[in-house]
């Protein structure tokens, strides 16, 4: 990688990890879209995740334990390694860093057999969540992952969520519960889930009738795991599969002793859409959201049969519905808009990573290009045109007729480099550019170039 920017070749690689259009389809169809738990036999074209690459996490992680929360879930035998860290910070980091991987130097076997031993512990529970903005080569793998699976899926509410699993343990500690919906990729070892419909436990005592609307619910000790399990759906999986669950159901991981490690790409998440627009409703005090939006309308933006339609026909059904209160619907719509276009451009992540400075200096005479798969988007509200680039969206408040052009050019995948795209752009389209209007495509450029969504092409370049 050049100056932040990767390279079109080492892109191009990652196009093998696809899961083809002819799994993805009957996927969401027959599963997603019926709420049908399944295991997909490796349906992923390549390693998407490796050993190698846990540890290279785990690392991170513990070697910057404070720079992301949540802080991961760290379970020793009956100790959790987080569970007093704001008392003692300096004695944690200390600790971690000794139970870090050791670079280049441990397997994972090797690292599981010394925590253990330096610890004492009898099995160990690793719960991270990975922030794609730590790790853009990931994200890059993900959204070739599931993009024929995102493409077929309403807009998702929650945003994709990236976690890893790791350790030998039992059970999973938290119990019974749900917290969305599982797309699991097994790294290594194998895997085994049991899954149960949410009425399975909807009608305990513990469980409140907004159970089905959080995010997360844990039965705790009111369900024992040998009590359910005969009534479970097992879902079992080996390297490389991919095990699926809806996101209203119930589970838990049982292991066998061995190390099994899984890689967590949840997108189905059954959060309320209002949680993607209320700060707009609020900063127009347009009080509870919750007593704005028809009910029908405030449901899922994730996976099952009682899935919104979403999209446009959100949009229509928001006309129907509030064309008397066009100042707190105007606000709403151009939110709900924007959002959606940061999400596409994201292929379903929320902000999957920050801007970058890019050095243009050191770009002069490189050739440059972005991916048609993966455009550019952009909305027009009111006078200002919104750009979208790989989940984070620019606005550009000057009236620049040749902007959406240039957009439209540079989806086209044309070559261009930083010295001469706008010149290109000219000779190409036929398109007059003034010396504002070229300000404003630079200004444009330098954003999409931030937020790495063009590529160096081969044999070009630092």
């Amino acid at each position: 990688m050049g100056n932040h920017l990767y390279r079109w070749d080492e892109i191009q690689k990652l196009k093998d990890l696809a899961i083809r259009p002819e799994v993805a389809s009957p996927f969401v169809e027959g599963s997603v879209r019926t709420g049908t738990p399944i295991v997909l036999r490796n349906p992923v074209g390549g390693a998407l995740f490796t050993e190698r690459d846990t540890l290279e996490v785990i690392r991170d992680i513990f070697l910057n334990p404070f720079r992301d929360l949540p802080n991961p879930k760290i379970i020793l035998g009956d100790s959790e390694l987080f569970s007093d860290y704001s008392n003692d910070p300096d004695g944690l980091a200390e600790k971690l860093l000794r139970l870090a991987p050791l670079p280049d130097e441990e397997t994972v076997s090797s690292y599981v057999e010394r925590v253990k031993r330096e610890t004492g512990s009898s099995e160990l529970f690793y719960y991270m969540k990975i922030r794609s903005a730590n790790h853009p080569l990931l994200w890059f793998k993900v959204r070739e992952v599931q993009k024929h699976i995102f493409n077929r899926m309403p807009y998702p509410a929650g945003g994709v969520e990236l976690d890893i699993f790791f350790g030998d343990y039992s059970k999973t500690p938290t119990n019974i519960h749900r917290d969305g919906a599982g797309f699991i990729y097994v790294v290594s070892g194998s895997k085994k889930f049991h899954v149960w419909p949410f009425d399975r436990f909807s009608g305990l005592d513990s469980v409140k009738n907004d159970a089905r609307l959080r995010p997360a619910y844990f039965l705790g000790e009111s369900v024992r795991f040998e009590d359910a399990v005969a009534t479970g759906i097992p879902l079992e999986g080996s390297r490389g599969d991919i095990i699926f669950w809806p996101d209203d159901h119930w589970h838990i991981a049982e292991g066998d002793g061995s190390i099994a490690i899984t890689f967590c790409m949840s997108f189905f998440f059954n959060f309320s859409i209002l949680s993607e627009i209320e700060p707009a409703l609020q900063s127009i005090g347009a009080g509870d959201p919750q007593s704005l939006v028809p009910r029908e309308l405030s449901k899922s933006g994730g996976s099952g049969p009682d899935v919104t339609p979403l999209n446009n026909e959100l949009v229509t059904a928001l006309d129907r519905w509030w064309k008397d209160t066009s100042v707190i619907y105007s606000r709403l719509r151009e939110a709900y808009t924007l959002k959606q276009i940061e999400r596409t451009s994201g292929a379903g992540f929320n902000q999957p990573f920050f801007p970058v400075r890019i050095d243009r200096e050191s770009l002069i005479g490189v050739r440059l290009k972005c991916d048609p798969e993966f455009p550019l988007h952009h909305v027009v509200l009111g006078k200002v045109t919104h750009v979208a680039a790989n989940g984070i969206s620019s606005a550009f408040t000057d009236a620049c007729e040749p902007l959406i052009p240039f957009l439209t050019w540079l989806n086209t995948g044309a070559e261009f480099t930083t010295d001469t795209a706008t010149i290109l752009f000219q000779e190409t389209t036929r398109q007059s550019v003034n010396e504002r209007e070229r300000r404003t495509l630079e200004s444009c450029l330098e954003f999409v170039l931030s937020m790495r969504a063009a590529f160096i092409v081969n044999g070009s370049g630092p």
